[in-house]
C-alpha cells in the first residue's frame, strides 16, 4: 500500500475509534486542521498533509506527539520530487521529539 494512503487509513481508523466526526474534529482542532475531507480523501489527487495539520490532528485525537511520523515521510515527496518545506518541517519535528531513527539514512 502506498505510504501516503497508509497514513490516511491510519488517521481514518483513529478518528473512527475515537467516535468523532470530521466536523467535530475540525471544531476541536481549529483552523490548523484545515479541510479534513480533502486531506483524507484517498481517490484522485492526494492533497498533502502539513506537519502542523498532522500534529494538530494527533493532539486532537489525544495520541502521543509524533505518533504518525513513521508514515509521514511519503508526504515530503510530490510527483517524485522532494517538497523541501515539508521535509524541513519533518526533520525539525523529528529532532525536537528525539525521533532520530526516522531521519538517519
Amino acid at each position: 500500500m502506498d505510504s501516503r494512503i497508509a497514513l490516511r487509513v491510519e488517521l481514518e481508523n483513529a478518528i473512527s475509534e475515537a467516535g468523532c466526526t470530521l466536523s467535530k474534529l475540525q471544531q476541536i482542532g481549529g483552523s490548523h486542521i484545515g479541510n479534513l475531507s480533502d486531506i483524507l480523501r484517498r481517490e484522485g489527487r492526494l492533497r498533502p498533509i502539513t506537519m502542523k495539520q498532522l500534529d494538530t490532528l494527533t493532539e486532537t485525537l489525544d495520541l502521543p506527539e509524533g505518533h504518525y511520523y513513521d508514515l509521514y515521510l511519503a508526504e515530503c515527496f510530490f510527483n517524485n520530487r522532494l517538497a523541501v518545506p515539508r521535509m524541513k518541517s519533518f526533520l525539525i519535528r523529528c529532532s525536537e521529539l528525539g525521533k532520530t531513527d526516522l531521519v538517519i539514512i
